[in-house]
């Protein structure tokens, strides 16, 4: 079994089953109130179920999430693309080498918004397009409504990737004060555009901005850290960078900086994830300047695993799409100055512990923490003071429409193609050796549980043809050529419709005539199958 270790030393106060009690009677208001009379009231209020930690001020939250970096990206990890950034700052915090993200970029930021597996609300099967009309179901709570309602003051930066076709599901509809960026991924980095179309706003508004999207998200993301920085209320920032993402694409000085004897598309490649890391240390820097550095939490993960193609070789099975650690074990780290001291943790975190976790170092929580699936618990990112445990409940990483991964302690199932394999991830990070045969027990556990994961229909279907993506969706809506404005029926299929409608009607009309006493339809009598004399 894996063990927690201690990470801080920090005077943990008596904490328990009382203090539940009074993290779900209080509202939020209240809490940040008798907070701000007293020391030993704020810690009751953040302490819950054993194990407890202490702090003393709600901390200022960084989120930063990469998309498509590889596990071996960071050169932390023996990769060749020099990360001076994510190495340096790292191994100031805690690196969590057992974090699972999910396999595809959509489920990972339901799952960081929401706490919940993106099987729960419909959105497991596949990644939300340019032309969909679907997003994060509007009734359901998200972590930066949880955080504004607690008193902080919220930004999100960068790719949003949950909904652009109808304004109730846009960032500032969901809890943000304030947004830059774009609502869809796979943009084009120079262009800011996704198949002809304009994506790029700031809040609700358009924008045509010139420069290369990773440098455009990170200059921003330092203005608004300083300016928030400067009130006296905490905030959060959501900054969620489009790289190394496809297209391909990065500027000439960083191409030039990459080994020329490289394939072009690799070179393109590790531009990229250079740019990324330039990036976050613009940030990092920005936090630094602005004093706050030692009352400001960041934690840095990618939404999935990377592409076999581009990213640095790796033991881990799989690419970006599997449910082997390939697709879904991410680079992560925490850093808080002061608070979370320097180290490497094998615990297992996923993104849906995540909101769970900031919302309670907020001092605040989600209004339905039954509906919520993640653990409450910061010692898990290295904040707080507790003893070594075993990690003996089955955890889910990721689940589809009919497949899905598990994990207990070490053991590891992967269920796909009603097939089931088990691999011990410590001994066996490669995932080779299926041991499915040894621990018959450990499977049916596992199968079991995954069978009480709640799972709703999925909000939409994709379907391909040839390779191609026909999706119903594609060809019923108009999309305007600024993404975000709201999806329109297109006039073509009303006018096929206003010459269809009158049409069946005329046919059912004439079948019905033909219908005898016995109310059937045969092949003889039928003017559809009546054959010819």
């Amino acid at each position: 079994m894996f063990k927690l270790r201690r990470f801080t030393k920090n005077v943990t106060l008596p904490c328990g089953s009382y203090t539940d009690l009074i993290l779900e009677v209080l509202t939020p208001k209240l809490r940040i109130y008798l907070a701000s009379r007293s020391l030993v009231i704020t810690s009751l209020l953040f302490f819950s179920a054993a194990p407890c930690f202490a702090i003393e001020t709600r901390p200022n939250i960084v989120l930063i999430v990469a998309d498509d970096l590889g596990w071996a990206d960071a050169s932390y990890h023996q990769g060749k693309i020099p990360t001076p950034n994510i190495d340096n700052y790292s191994l100031g915090g805690l690196r969590l080498e057992r974090f699972y993200a999910t396999r595809a970029c959509t489920f990972t930021r339901v799952a960081l918004m929401t706490g919940q597996h993106a099987a729960a609300l419909g959105m497991h099967n596949t990644v939300i397009s340019w032309y969909h009309r679907h997003g994060l179901p509007v009734a359901t709570e998200i972590l930066p409504e949880v955080l504004s309602e607690a008193g902080y003051q919220t930004f999100a930066v960068g790719k949003w990737h949950l909904g652009n076709g109808k304004k109730e599901y846009w960032p500032t509809r969901r809890g943000f004060n304030r947004f830059y960026g774009h609502l869809n991924g796979r943009i084009d980095y120079f262009e800011h555009t996704i198949e002809g179309k304009h994506d790029w706003r700031i809040d609700e508004q358009p924008v045509w901005p010139i420069g290369y999207s990773t440098k455009l998200i990170a200059e921003k993301s330092q203005e608004w850290i300083k300016e928030y920085a400067k009130n006296a209320e905490p905030f959060f920032a959501y900054i969620a960078f489009n790289a190394p993402h496809s297209p391909f694409q990065a500027p000439k000085e960083y191409i030039d900086k990459t080994d020329p004897n490289l394939p072009e598309d690799k070179r393109i490649y590790n531009a990229m994830v250079m740019a990324l890391d330039d990036g976050i240390g613009t940030i990092m820097s920005a936090i630094q300047d602005s004093g706050e550095s030692h009352n400001t939490l960041v934690l840095f993960l990618s939404d999935n695993g990377g592409l076999e193609k581009y990213s640095e070789p790796t033991i881990l099975r799989g690419e970006k799409g599997s449910f082997y650690d390939g697709g879904s074990r991410v680079l992560s780290f925490a850093v808080w100055d002061t608070k979370i001291e320097p180290a490497v943790s094998n615990v297992v975190v996923r993104a849906v512990d995540v909101p769970t976790i900031l919302a309670r170092l907020a001092g605040t929580n989600f209004k339905n923490p039954r509906g919520v699936h993640g653990r409450p618990n910061p010692s898990l990112i290295g904040v707080g003071n507790f003893e070594s445990e075993e990690i003996a409940e089955p955890l889910l990483i990721d689940m589809g429409e009919d497949s899905a991964a598990a994990i207990l302690g070490n053991l590891k199932l992967v269920y796909q193609n009603g097939k089931s394999e088990l691999f011990n991830i410590e001994k066996d990070p490669s995932e080779i050796t299926n041991i499915v045969k040894s621990f018959p027990k450990e499977k049916e556990q596992l199968l079991n549980f995954i069978s009480t994961i709640p799972k709703s229909k999925p909000l939409v279907k994709r379907s391909y043809f040839m390779g191609k993506d026909v999706s119903p969706e594609r060809f019923i809506w108009k999309v305007p050529d600024v993404i975000g404005e709201e999806h329109t029926l297109r006039w073509q299929l009303g006018f096929l419709l206003l010459i269809l409608l009158p049409s069946g009607y005329l046919v059912i009309f004439y079948l019905l005539g033909t219908i005898k006493a016995k109310g059937t339809i045969t092949k003889e009598k039928s003017p559809i199958f009546r054959r010819k004399k």
